[in-house]
């Protein structure tokens, strides 16, 4: 258990199956939720089908069918697509959110944003185009 390194590859077989949502006795989604801790490190294409916690960093493209949800250590390089966000990290690219985006005071963003709904605290810094609505 502890000392032994296990390697996986990332296949389409690993990939498909780190993705798909977990499903109950009664055939109903759980309430399961992806996170990504601080000192994990993510370079590629990421995708999630549930609210997803990130600390660490992601170096390419995220997509989020739920809520993404960056802490004040979770840094972004690269194109984020999501239903909700909650940013209190550094997003470094461009951001479309189909709902709502809420921008902390410890938000970081330098990129295009498109946004449902927005609300921004004082402090959260932001440089690109925006679009609301």
């Amino acid at each position: 258990m502890f000392g032994q390194k296990k390697i996986v590859k990332n296949t389409p077989s690993t990939a498909s199956n780190s993705t798909s949502n977990s499903k109950s006795s009664s055939g109903s989604n759980s309430n399961s939720a992806c996170v990504i801790v601080n000192g994990t490190i993510i370079e590629g294409d990421f995708y999630s089908k549930n609210d997803t916690r990130l600390d660490g960093m992601i170096k390419g493209t995220v997509k989020c069918d739920a809520r993404l949800i960056m802490g004040k250590t979770a840094e972004i390089e690269g194109t984020v697509k999501s239903t909700d966000a909650n940013i209190s990290g550094e997003l470094k690219g461009d951001l479309e959110v189909s709902g709502l985006l809420s921008l902390s005071d410890t938000a970081r963003v330098s990129g295009n944003v498109k946004a449902g709904k927005m609300e921004v605290e004082e402090g959260a810094i932001l440089n690109g185009d925006v679009a609301v609505g």
